[in-house]
């Protein structure tokens, strides 16, 4: 019965890991994907201002 509840614990330990590493990976991806809006808004303004001149 000991290995049954240890095994249960490594599962659940196993299973917190996988939505930490979820969460971070997402939490990532919208860092990435915000900060290359905020690019693409700096690129188009100086684009403006070289096609004004």
């Amino acid at each position: 019965m000991a290995s049954a509840d240890i095994a249960a614990e490594v599962m659940w330990a196993l299973d917190a890991f996988g939505a930490l590493i979820t969460i971070g990976a997402s939490w990532f991806s919208y860092s990435l994907w915000k900060y290359d809006r905020e690019q693409e808004k700096k690129r188009r303004r100086k684009r403006k201002r070289r096609d004004a001149t």
